[in-house]
């Protein structure tokens, strides 16, 4: 099983998770809501601490993660971001 932070770290570039992100990826049951300033590491906490739930820590997790934004520019922030941290972590297809 790999451990949450270092799973946090690989995908990220090598940043380590805050406690918040953490007690996201541990906590039984997954969080329906997370509350956080704007900068903090919410897209972050929602995508990497539910794939990693769903990859490597065993709990009951969701095999669809529904993520709900107001507006295009942060549909498309959060899609770039999401797909660079599958490429680091080895989990897209096609070339680099």
């Amino acid at each position: 099983m790999t451990d949450f932070a270092r799973f946090f770290s690989d995908a990220t570039g090598g940043r380590d998770p805050y406690p918040f992100q953490r007690r996201f990826a541990a906590a039984d049951p997954l969080p329906h809501l997370v509350r956080a300033p704007t900068g903090a590491g919410k897209t972050a906490t929602a995508v990497l601490g539910w794939l990693w739930r769903l990859l490597h820590s065993g709990k009951p997790t969701p095999r669809r993660l529904v993520y709900c934004l107001p507006m295009q520019v942060l549909v498309e922030q959060s899609f770039a971001e999401t797909l660079g941290w599958l490429h680091r972590l080895g989990l897209l297809d096609g070339p680099d």
